[in-house]
């Protein structure tokens, strides 16, 4: 029995070891995030990313799961880019101004088999959403909606929509969300 207790300790103690000294294996190289908000009664989309963020990776980067979870983005709104000029200073010059803060940060909190849940900070109101995802040869593609009453931004819409006349004074409260994840996974 006392020999059976020493292997086991043994053992225990290499695999310990074992996954302490355990190399780096997923690398996040990088990220862009993705948006598209809608306007008019026929629900036309108007699409665009940010031009600058700032990824924070998680510290254990052991598996897939591990490297997300606790992978941050933090952006300014002042870096939105909606692919046309007049649509980017519209957003900038009537929807940014009534925001109580600029700044938007995202944190991956838990990842499961095809979906996770994003931990969103913008407008001062934190919520959490979930996205559906698939992974395919190092690319992470994850998609959800948000609602803009659930981060206070109204106020921040309805002055877009009624001082842009290409949005016949409507402005639809779902807006799509999306990123796009590159990484390597230096274990194969």
């Amino acid at each position: 029995m006392k020999l059976k207790s020493i292997l086991l300790t043994q053992l225990s103690t290499a695999l310990l070891f074992t996954s302490l000294n355990a190399s780096e294996c997923i690398d996040i190289k990088s990220l862009s995030v993705g948006w598209t908000s809608y306007k008019t009664m026929a629900k036309i989309g108007v699409s665009g990313t940010f031009n600058k963020l700032e990824l924070l990776k998680s510290q254990d980067t052991s598996t897939i799961n591990s490297a997300l979870v606790g992978t941050k983005v933090k952006l300014s709104m002042q870096n939105i880019d909606a692919k046309a000029k007049i649509k980017t200073t519209n957003i900038v010059k009537f929807f940014l101004p009534k925001l109580s803060q600029e700044e938007i940060s995202a944190t991956i909190i838990s990842v499961g088999e095809k979906s996770l849940d994003l931990e969103i900070l913008l407008n001062d109101k934190k919520e959490i959403v979930p996205m559906s995802y698939t992974l395919d040869g190092g690319v992470m593609q994850a998609k959800g909606v948000i609602d803009a009453r659930d981060f206070a931004m109204e106020n921040a819409l309805k002055n877009l929509n009624t001082n842009v006349a290409g949005h016949k004074n409507k402005g639809w409260l779902d807006i799509a969300i999306n990123f796009e994840l590159i990484y390597t996974n230096k274990c194969k």
